[in-house]
């Protein structure tokens, strides 16, 4: 039986809401920066170089950066769990487009540079709601420990979904790891979905 003292000590991060967005954003970490190993080694295995493996970089980056602020404008206008779920769903479908495109041997850099810049828009409006989804699903004294929790979890993901990206890569293709994104995507929408 739990006392009160030991109820007063639970985090709020133990909280439903806080779990079903701790579980997606390790979900889609994990995927996307396999994805980011992956698309790479495509670029080079369908005759690029590094120029063009900057390219693709470049064409994700630039519109993460320009729609940055319209993304927050619209996560205070929309219900952002709406909004995490609809980026969530159309990453999965430009990663699945993509995967069959290389397992296909069919992707040109011009594909994979519109498909990275869709990945790009669709990061700048899903991280401010991503953010305020995040502030309202903890609160009061335990916010600050349930943050660093969020944070370590993701950051961990981020960083073991690279090295396991770069091993799938290296075993069943790079394809196949862009697969394995797209359906990251479709998990951590559903997740997203359950918010209540």
């Amino acid at each position: 039986m739990i006392s009160a003292a030991d109820a007063s000590r639970r985090p709020a991060r133990a909280g439903r809401n806080y779990t079903l967005l701790t579980a997606a954003a390790v979900v889609t970490n994990l995927g996307s920066q396999g994805a980011l190993i992956a698309s790479a080694i495509a670029v080079l295995q369908t005759g690029g170089d590094g120029g063009d493996v900057g390219l693709v970089a470049a064409a994700r980056t630039l519109p993460l950066v320009l729609f940055l602020l319209i993304g927050g404008a619209v996560s205070d206008r929309l219900p952002r769990h709406r909004l995490m779920v609809a980026a969530n769903a159309l990453n999965c479908v430009s990663q699945a487009v993509f995967a069959i495109l290389v397992l296909a041997g069919e992707a040109r850099l011009w594909q994979t540079m519109l498909l990275s810049a869709l990945g790009g828009t669709e990061q700048a409006l899903f991280s401010p709601a991503a953010e305020g989804m995040l502030m309202s699903s903890v609160s009061g004294e335990h916010a600050s420990r349930a943050f660093a929790v969020f944070r370590m979890a993701t950051q961990g993901a981020g960083l073991g979904g690279a090295a396991l990206g770069g091993a799938m890569v290296a075993v069943v293709g790079s394809g196949w790891v862009l697969a394995v994104d797209a359906v990251a995507f479709a998990v951590a929408g559903a997740l997203r979905s359950s918010w209540t």
